[in-house]
């Protein structure tokens, strides 16, 4: 017997124990959601370098809500959050207050509640993936898949909204897939409303989940539309209206507010185009979401949403992918499969939101992931099912093996390569540390600059941990230099006015994004 023959005879004998198997299962997850949680915890604080404006304006916001119960404009526990040049979304500064109650106010806290989303939607796939596949191999190769996957592991690290618009949603498609697709009692009302409730709570997750939450609902009953669905359907959708009943008073409230940020980055108020050249480019723009270069090469060149040259997905997925997608069709065709139906709509209308601004947007193409993830998982179904019956454990192998070696490449890029290039792609690397250091100083003030992006959320959110800052009056301003006061400059700033040539007494790191100068 060959030495490979023997592994596998080996690992065939184990399997046909009950008792192994549950306890081979078991170990799998722990070690699993250990390994995902250590990657996506690890040096959370300072990969990347620097916290973005969107980041302190969640991080101050919260801290306020958390003390106060005022957001940064005085308002008491508004529906939608006002900043700079948007309304930031509820739910994922409401979870970071309490979080800020429960364990205090810090960095760490603040792209902490990524993370606890972020196991969340994991806990929620595994769900999913037990209920819709019902093989545990299926199941850990989705939670495996996920918890690296290029397109979601970035953004589990940094405190952004869009992260919580998974983890809403993948309950959603659990309550709906439970409430369609399995037997449930008519007197059950529990699983159609939270199908619906779930559904509209996105809403208040993610921009664009004021499209998809309506997306969502509206496919869903049009999909499973059959005469002994009416009651489920009702339920359905009275839980989605229950949900979105604050965001529909708020835009009543504030007419015109939630959508003013969009009529500025589309092109679709572009009054230099004309109606053909408007739909030219959003197919343009929509079919750039399909590319392999965007796929599985380059990804997103925004590198605050990924760390560029590498594609949105492995390799292995995407093959995975193709072969589910073209597995879902034939469902659908001919076993007029309705769940697979919706989840391909769903892929089909995944980068409408994003096609209606800019090409090769990740975050705003998000589910777009999620549903090539779950074909991915279909394909792997189907090669369990029809290919190599009795000669299985090859073709798990050879997928687990990919898998590993793609998740350790992208992880070498993210963590060795990409934090070269993060302390000037997030503005905020060394602000803590020069504000840190001028209070040190002991100044008579502290000015810092106003070029660039605003700053004013990084100096509220780093002014609520700092000690001794109510002694010394810290403003934004123009970089005028004066005696015994401390300028903090960025590097799209480095022009200081020094009239009367004053010494400079101080200098923080220049190798970082923010350094203060003090005289």
């Amino acid at each position: 017997m060959f030495p490979q023959d023997y592994v596998v005879y080996t690992i065939n004998t184990m399997l046909k124990n009950r008792k192994i198997i549950k306890y081979f299962w078991l170990v799998s997850f722990i070690v699993l959601f250990g390994g995902v949680s250590f990657f996506h915890l690890w040096r959370l604080t300072i990969m990347p370098d620097g916290y973005y404006v969107d980041e302190t304006s969640i991080g101050y916001n919260a801290a306020l809500i958390s003390q106060t119960g005022k957001d940064e404009h005085n308002q008491s526990f508004p529906v939608f959050f006002k900043a700079f040049g948007e309304y930031k979304n509820p739910l994922y500064i409401y979870t970071t207050a309490v979080i800020f109650k429960v364990f205090g106010i810090s960095e760490l806290n603040l792209r902490l509640t990524s993370f606890i989303f972020y196991m969340g939607f994991l806990a929620g796939l595994y769900f999913l993936s037990e209920t819709i596949f019902k093989k545990k191999i299926i199941t850990l190769f989705a939670i495996f898949a996920a918890g690296f996957l290029p397109w979601f592991f970035s953004i589990s690290r940094i405190s952004f909204e869009v992260i919580s618009q998974l983890t809403v949603f993948i309950f959603a498609l659990y309550f709906a897939y439970k409430t369609y697709e399995t037997e449930i009692k008519k007197d059950n009302f529990l699983y159609p409303i939270l199908t619906g409730f779930s559904g509209g709570l996105t809403v208040y997750t993610y921009t664009t989940s004021r499209f998809f939450a309506f997306v969502y609902i509206g496919l869903l009953l049009l999909v499973y539309l059959k005469k002994e669905n009416w009651q489920k359907h009702l339920l359905a959708a009275s839980g989605f209206l229950l949900s979105i009943i604050p965001y529909i008073y708020f835009s009543f409230q504030y007419p015109g507010a939630l959508t003013d940020r969009f009529r500025y980055i589309t092109f679709l108020y572009d009054a230099s185009l004309t109606g053909f050249e408007k739909i030219s480019l959003f197919f343009k723009y929509y079919l750039t979401y399909f590319d392999l270069n965007f796929l599985l090469f380059k990804g997103d060149p925004n590198i605050r949403h990924h760390p560029g040259d590498v594609g949105m997905i492995f390799f292995i997925v995407f093959f995975l992918s193709i072969i589910g997608l073209l597995y879902g069709i034939y469902l659908i065709i001919k076993k007029k499969n309705r769940f697979w139906l919706f989840i391909f709509l769903n892929l089909i209308l995944a980068p409408a939101a994003a096609a209606l601004t800019v090409e090769y947007e990740s975050l705003r193409s998000l589910f777009m992931g999620f549903y090539v993830l779950l074909f991915a998982c279909l394909g792997f179904t189907f090669l369990l099912k029809f290919f190599l019956r009795n000669n299985l454990l090859p073709l798990i192998l050879i997928i687990f093996i990919f898998l590993s070696l793609e998740s350790y490449l992208f992880l070498e890029k993210y963590f060795v390569v990409y934090p070269k290039i993060t302390t000037h792609a997030f503005e905020g690397s060394g602000f803590k540390d020069s504000l840190t250091a001028s209070i040190k100083f002991n100044p008579n003030q502290i000015i810092v600059s106003t070029k660039g992006n605003n700053y004013s959320t990084n100096l509220g959110f780093y002014s609520l941990l700092l000690p001794n800052k109510d002694n010394i009056p810290i403003q934004i301003g123009a970089n005028i230099a004066q005696k015994n006061q401390c300028l903090m400059i960025n590097s799209w700033d480095k022009g200081i006015i020094n009239k009367d040539n004053l010494p400079i007494k101080f200098v923080s790191d220049t190798n970082k994004f923010w350094q203060v100068k003090c005289f």
